[in-house]
């Protein structure tokens, strides 16, 4: 089951990513895409624990927002949130 101790993992391997430019690409996206932006794990978890996988979202959204908008639209979205 995933934890809180997942979801920093998850984090800090993300900024690790964020720090080499040449992995960031294809690495990057299939952790958003395959982890992050993966609710049916993520609805199995605690609700602490669904909260801070919500905040951490909003936080990287916002720090690169055309970045997502460009890869994922906001179809997307609104797709992963209703499935």
């Amino acid at each position: 089951m995933m934890d809180v101790t997942v979801l920093m993992s998850i984090q800090y391997l993300i900024e690790d990513c964020h720090d080499t430019p040449s992995v960031k690409s294809t690495l990057l996206q299939h952790i958003y895409h395959y982890i992050l932006f993966d609710f049916s794990l993520w609805s199995k978890t605690h609700f602490a624990v669904r909260i801070g996988h919500i905040q951490y979202l909003s936080t990287i959204i916002k720090e690169d927002r055309k970045y997502f908008r460009k890869m994922y639209g906001v179809q997307f979205f609104l797709d992963i949130i209703r499935a």
